[in-house]
């Protein structure tokens, strides 16, 4: 006799769809912090980049946000916002994160990152900051003693 396979396959089909609601939640709300990988900064070591937080669908209470010089940089600020101002699902939030590298001529490194008060939201994003490589002046007697060697 061939064992009923539909009565045992119901737990699946129901554990299979349980995995789908609980994935589908997650993406509904979602939110993300984000920033660029990379920033040049300017021959005297001035660089800003945006920062920007989506808040997720149910919305949330601003926690903190921490913007720290890594390596290199001249940053390090600390915002608390004492869970006391909630925010709306799906705003945006675009903060400017402005600074100078320490010294001009070397590559910096920049950690940004925003908490809500709610467990489901802690992330953070690190930025490598470039320095701007001076253009050589070129001249004629540069040029020609290139040539001759």
């Amino acid at each position: 006799m061939r064992p009923n396979l539909h009565v045992h396959s119901v737990p699946f089909v129901l554990l299979a769809v349980l995995l789908c609601s609980i994935l589908a939640r997650g993406l509904v709300h979602a939110q993300v912090l984000s920033a660029p990988d990379v920033v040049t900064a300017a021959a005297d070591g001035s660089f800003s980049y945006t920062l920007t937080f989506t808040y997720p669908s149910e919305g949330a209470y601003f926690g903190s946000t921490h913007y720290e010089g890594l390596i290199n940089c001249e940053l390090d600020l600390w915002v608390d916002g004492f869970c006391m101002s909630f925010v709306g699902g799906g705003t945006v939030q675009e903060t400017l994160v402005e600074s100078m590298l320490t010294d001009p001529g070397l590559d910096g490194r920049v950690r940004a990152s925003l908490d809500t008060c709610d467990v489901s939201f802690s992330g953070s994003t690190e930025t490598v900051i470039t320095h701007t490589v001076p253009a050589k002046q070129t001249s004629w007697s540069t040029m020609k003693a290139n040539y001759q060697r």
